[in-house]
């Protein structure tokens, strides 16, 4: 977008074209516009992101991008918004809130969702939903995920997995008779042994002699990814997750 190459050079001209001619923006150009309005942190802009933000802008602000509003006022520089309203935002921006969950799963990029699901490197969601093949990975295959369930249930997988745990992927803590302890996903049980997943992808056959307690437990391998993504990447992954149907 050639407007966002002159933002940093002419702040104020870039302020005022973007304000007045925002409706003829694109989505990804209005998201990007946005963020910048936060990071330039000018008084117009900031007023322009409070008045799409509690709808008096005379511009209906659309699914797609009050996430991107709601962040950029979290971004904007001390000073510019006053304290009650500082607290609202930040206030607004809890996982908890139904709100901020249904901003999440509108207005993502699925492009960058993959991107996030095949690179991220502390996430690593690859490793557990594809390594090793169906049956012996420690998270369920996603392929056709987004045809058996709604964005809000893959937002809500991801950011509480033990909420939402698939049938057949429930762990198991395992506890020998020499205290050794083990975590995973049971993928074979015999008379002789048992056969866990764990997370880090090694598979540990334990000889049931040698077991001396089992439990199952309703905590999921994955980490809750709320505290691993940003709300963007979360967004994004939602989008890219929704596309495999």
């Amino acid at each position: 977008m050639a407007l966002m190459g002159i933002a940093t050079l002419d702040v104020d001209g870039f302020t005022q074209r973007f304000i007045e001619s925002f409706d003829q923006w694109t989505l990804e150009q209005k998201q990007e516009g946005l963020a910048m309005l936060g990071r330039l942190s000018t008084a117009k802009g900031v007023a322009f992101l409070l008045q799409l933000q509690n709808g008096s802008s005379g511009m209906p602000l659309s699914s797609e991008l009050q996430l991107d509003v709601l962040q950029a006022l979290t971004a904007c520089k001390e000073g510019l918004l006053e304290d009650d309203m500082r607290f609202q935002v930040l206030a607004a921006t809890s996982l908890t809130d139904p709100n901020y969950r249904r901003m999440l799963i509108s207005g993502g990029d699925p492009a960058k969702g993959q991107e996030t699901y095949e690179g991220h490197v502390l996430a690593q969601c690859g490793r557990c939903h594809e390594g090793g093949g169906e049956g012996v990975q420690a998270g369920p295959v996603l392929d056709g995920i987004g045809g058996r369930h709604d964005p809000l249930y893959l937002l809500e997988s991801l950011i509480d997995p033990s909420a939402n745990m698939a049938q057949g992927y429930e762990n198991w803590q395992i506890v020998t008779a020499e205290g050794d302890q083990f975590f995973g996903r049971l993928i074979k049980q015999t008379s002789e042994s048992w056969t866990l997943h764990s997370a880090d992808g090694m598979q540990h056959v334990l000889p049931v002699q040698d077991i001396t307690e089992s439990k199952l437990v309703s905590v999921s391998s994955m980490p809750p990814m709320g505290g691993v993504l940003s709300a963007f990447e979360l967004r994004d992954l939602v989008a890219y997750l929704q596309q495999k149907k």
